[in-house]
């Protein structure tokens, strides 16, 4: 088994994943959705921010 020299791809994989199970609540698909819709527009705007840095 091989394991990677630095934790980055790791990183990335989560974040990338994170980002998009969070974009249909984003988006505001279905009922009472309007309520979750900031909370996950702000958790992708700091995705997005962190990610930017590597």
């Amino acid at each position: 088994m091989q394991f990677s020299a630095s934790p980055v791809p790791v990183i990335q994989l989560a974040m990338s994943s994170q980002f998009v199970g969070l974009l249909p609540m984003a988006v505001g698909i279905g009922e009472g959705s309007e309520q979750n819709a900031a909370l996950a527009r702000a958790v992708l705007s700091g995705i997005g921010g962190r990610n930017s840095r590597w």
